[in-house]
Protein backbone atom coordinates (compact mmCIF):
# COMPACT_ATOMS: atom_id res chain seq x y z
CA UNK A 1 0.00 0.00 0.00
CA UNK A 2 2.98 2.11 0.92
CA UNK A 3 4.37 1.82 -2.79
CA UNK A 4 1.01 2.78 -4.24
CA UNK A 5 0.52 5.55 -1.91
CA UNK A 6 3.80 6.85 -2.91
CA UNK A 7 3.91 6.38 -6.73
CA UNK A 8 -0.01 7.97 -6.67
CA UNK A 9 1.50 11.28 -4.69
CA UNK A 10 4.37 11.63 -7.02
CA UNK A 11 2.56 11.60 -10.43
CA UNK A 12 0.07 13.50 -8.65
CA UNK A 13 3.04 16.17 -7.66
CA UNK A 14 4.81 16.26 -10.91
CA UNK A 15 2.23 17.08 -12.74
CA UNK A 16 1.01 19.67 -10.02
CA UNK A 17 4.49 20.99 -9.89
CA UNK A 18 5.15 20.85 -13.99
CA UNK A 19 2.05 22.09 -14.54
CA UNK A 20 2.50 25.29 -12.36
CA UNK A 21 6.30 26.00 -14.14
CA UNK A 22 4.59 25.40 -17.58
CA UNK A 23 1.16 27.30 -17.35
CA UNK A 24 1.13 28.90 -14.29
CA UNK A 25 -1.24 28.55 -11.70
CA UNK A 26 -4.30 28.28 -11.41
CA UNK A 27 -4.22 25.48 -14.08
CA UNK A 28 -7.85 25.11 -14.62
CA UNK A 29 -10.69 27.77 -14.26
CA UNK A 30 -11.98 26.73 -10.96
CA UNK A 31 -8.83 26.41 -9.39
CA UNK A 32 -8.72 30.36 -9.19
CA UNK A 33 -12.19 30.37 -7.14
CA UNK A 34 -10.72 27.85 -5.09
CA UNK A 35 -7.44 29.34 -4.30
CA UNK A 36 -9.46 33.47 -4.09
CA UNK A 37 -11.97 31.88 -1.89
CA UNK A 38 -9.78 29.94 0.31
CA UNK A 39 -6.97 32.79 0.70
CA UNK A 40 -10.09 35.15 1.30
CA UNK A 41 -11.27 32.82 4.58
CA UNK A 42 -7.88 32.21 5.50
CA UNK A 43 -6.68 36.12 5.93
CA UNK A 44 -10.37 37.10 7.35
CA UNK A 45 -11.83 39.25 4.42
CA UNK A 46 -14.70 36.89 3.29
CA UNK A 47 -16.90 39.20 4.82
CA UNK A 48 -17.41 41.08 1.28
CA UNK A 49 -18.60 37.83 -0.30
CA UNK A 50 -21.30 38.00 -2.76
CA UNK A 51 -24.78 35.27 -2.71
CA UNK A 52 -22.53 33.34 -5.56
CA UNK A 53 -19.35 33.22 -3.50
CA UNK A 54 -21.00 32.37 -0.50
CA UNK A 55 -23.08 29.45 -1.78
CA UNK A 56 -19.98 27.95 -3.44
CA UNK A 57 -17.94 28.35 -0.41
CA UNK A 58 -21.26 26.16 1.39
CA UNK A 59 -21.26 23.61 -0.98
CA UNK A 60 -17.34 23.34 -1.34
CA UNK A 61 -16.74 24.23 2.14
CA UNK A 62 -14.79 21.22 3.50
CA UNK A 63 -12.24 21.49 0.28
CA UNK A 64 -12.01 25.03 0.67
CA UNK A 65 -11.80 24.91 4.40
CA UNK A 66 -9.10 22.75 4.46
CA UNK A 67 -6.66 24.77 1.91
CA UNK A 68 -7.61 27.66 4.06
CA UNK A 69 -6.24 25.94 7.09
CA UNK A 70 -3.30 25.01 4.71
CA UNK A 71 -3.00 28.74 3.36
CA UNK A 72 -3.25 29.37 7.11
CA UNK A 73 -0.04 27.49 7.80
CA UNK A 74 1.96 28.53 4.71
CA UNK A 75 0.44 31.31 3.12
CA UNK A 76 -1.60 31.30 0.13
CA UNK A 77 0.15 29.79 -2.32
CA UNK A 78 -1.48 27.94 -4.90
CA UNK A 79 1.35 25.31 -5.20
CA UNK A 80 0.80 24.29 -2.06
CA UNK A 81 -2.86 23.77 -2.38
CA UNK A 82 -2.24 21.91 -5.49
CA UNK A 83 0.51 19.66 -3.80
CA UNK A 84 -1.83 19.12 -0.88
CA UNK A 85 -4.88 17.89 -3.22
CA UNK A 86 -2.15 15.54 -4.70
CA UNK A 87 -2.14 14.22 -0.92
CA UNK A 88 -5.41 13.42 -0.80
CA UNK A 89 -5.93 12.08 -4.30
CA UNK A 90 -2.77 9.65 -3.49
CA UNK A 91 -4.20 8.14 0.28
CA UNK A 92 -7.27 7.84 -1.72
CA UNK A 93 -5.53 5.91 -4.24
CA UNK A 94 -3.89 3.81 -1.79
CA UNK A 95 -7.33 3.05 0.06
CA UNK A 96 -9.18 1.49 -2.57
CA UNK A 97 -6.12 0.16 -4.72
CA UNK A 98 -5.58 -1.95 -1.69
CA UNK A 99 -9.47 -2.63 -0.47
CA UNK A 100 -10.44 -6.05 -0.47
CA UNK A 101 -12.78 -7.19 -3.15
CA UNK A 102 -15.42 -9.79 -3.07
CA UNK A 103 -16.22 -12.52 -5.93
Amino acid sequence: MVAVVAFAFLVRAVFAVGAAVAVGIPVFGDDELYHLLSAQRADGTSAHWDATQRAIYVATSSFIWTIAALYRVVGAHPVAAALLVAALGAAVAGATGCAPTTR
